[in-house]
C-alpha cells in the first residue's frame, strides 16, 4: 500500500468515525495481508494508525488472524509487528493454523478489558456462548501437537528459509514484463500477471490454474492474482522449483497475450 493509498484510507475512517462513533461497534480487519481479496498487504505501521484512531473513540478493533496467524507473516500473529508501532487489537480470532488445518479448532482472543467486561455470576450479563466443536477432544489434540511445532528451531528455520527464497525472486519478478505488482510478506509471495481480465473465474483465471497444474504445481489464483503460500515443511528445492514453473508459465504466458487470435481473452 502506497503513502498516498494510506493517508486516503486514515482520511477515510476519520471522516466515518468522526460523523458515525454512535452507531460503529468494531473495526475488523485482516492485519498486513487481505486474504481472499486478491493479497493485498499493508504495512504494520498502517494498521497501527487504524488502531490508534479506533482506540481514541472508543471503537473496538478485531483481527481477523484465520489467515494470517501462525507465522504467515513472520512472525507467531501479525499483531506482533503490530504493536511495534503502537497498535494493539482488542480481540483476535484464530483458526486453521491452530491445528495445522487438520481439524476444526477456533479460537477467540480478547484483551484484558473486554474480558472483564463479560465477567459475572449473572447469567444476563455473562456472554454465554458454545458451539458445537467446543473442546472437541480430537481439535484439542491436533491443536497441542500443532503448536508444540512452534517451539522447535527448525520450524522457524523452515519459516525464515522459506522468506528468504521469495525475497531472492523478488527482484527478478520486479523486472519481468508480464508480472505487476510483486510483494512479499513472511512466507506469503503475491503478483498479478498483466491481464485485461482479472476477475474471479475468468478464463485468464482459470488458464493460470490449468497450466500450473499440467506441470505439477497446484494454485488457486484469486483472478490474475498467483500467490505461494507454502506449508512450512516445504523443501528449498520444492519452492524453487515452483518459482522454476512459474518462468515457464510466463513465457505460455506472453504468447498467449500478444497481439493476435485469442489474445482477447487474456
Amino acid at each position: 500500500m502506497c503513502a498516498c493509498t494510506e493517508e486516503l484510507a486514515l482520511a477515510a475512517l476519520d471522516h466515518l468515525l468522526a460523523n458515525n462513533t454512535d452507531e460503529i461497534a468494531a473495526l475488523v480487519l485482516e492485519p498486513l495481508i487481505q486474504g481472499a481479496s486478491g493479497m493485498r498487504f499493508m504495512r504494520a505501521a498502517h494498521v497501527a494508525e487504524l488502531c490508534k484512531r479506533c482506540e481514541a473513540v472508543g471503537v473496538l478493533v478485531i483481527f481477523d488472524e484465520v489467515f494470517t496467524g501462525f507465522a504467515r507473516t513472520g512472525t507467531l500473529f501479525a499483531a506482533e509487528q503490530v504493536a511495534q508501532f503502537g497498535g494493539q487489537a482488542d480481540i483476535i480470532c484464530i483458526s486453521k493454523g491452530l491445528t495445522g488445518g487438520f481439524m476444526p479448532m477456533a479460537a477467540t482472543l480478547t484483551s484484558q478489558a473486554v474480558y472483564d467486561a463479560f465477567l459475572s455470576d449473572h447469567v444476563g450479563h455473562a456472554l454465554l456462548h458454545g458451539h458445537s466443536y467446543t473442546a472437541n477432544p480430537l481439535g484439542c489434540a491436533a491443536a497441542l501437537a500443532s503448536l508444540a511445532l512452534f517451539d522447535e528451531e527448525s520450524t522457524w528455520a523452515n519459516i525464515h528459509r522459506i522468506e528468504a527464497t521469495h525475497q531472492r525472486w523478488l527482484p527478478t519478478l520486479a523486472c519481468h514484463p508480464l508480472i505487476e505488482n510483486p510483494r512479499v510478506c513472511g512466507t506469503v509471495a503475491a503478483f498479478e500477471l498483466k491481464s485485461s481480465h482479472s476477475q474471479y473465474g475468468s478464463s485468464a483465471s482459470q488458464w493460470i490454474r490449468q497450466t500450473f497444474l499440467e506441470l505439477g504445481i497446484v494454485v488457486r489464483p484469486l483472478g490474475n492474482t498467483v500467490y505461494w503460500v507454502p506449508p512450512y515443511c516445504t523443501e528449498p528445492e520444492t519452492l524453487e522449483n515452483a518459482y522454476q514453473t512459474l518462468m515457464h508459465v510466463l513465457q505460455r504466458w506472453g504468447s498467449l497475450i500478444a497481439p493476435g487470435p485469442g489474445s482477447e481473452l487474456f
